[in-house]
């Protein structure tokens, strides 16, 4: 069971980029997808919150007011 994990990763990745032009960078296909304007203010906030995402986890539904944490 310890080889699952990677190899859905692996899969997973390879779907997400055959979707994506060869042509296009991966920043800007995604800035666009996620923020509509590739602009350098846009790639700092989609690079940011995949960082963020990484080292502390999916934090939008915490931080909703009528939110309950799950135990």
């Amino acid at each position: 069971m310890r080889f699952t994990r990677p190899i859905w990763a692996i899969a997973a990745f390879g779907s997400a980029t055959a979707q994506r032009p060869s042509s296009t960078p991966i920043c800007d296909y995604y800035t666009t997808a996620l923020f509509t304007e590739n602009t350098g203010a846009n790639q700092l906030a989609l690079l940011t919150a995949l960082v963020n995402t990484v080292v502390i986890g999916n934090c939008k539904t915490a931080s909703q007011p009528n939110s309950s944490p799950h135990l």
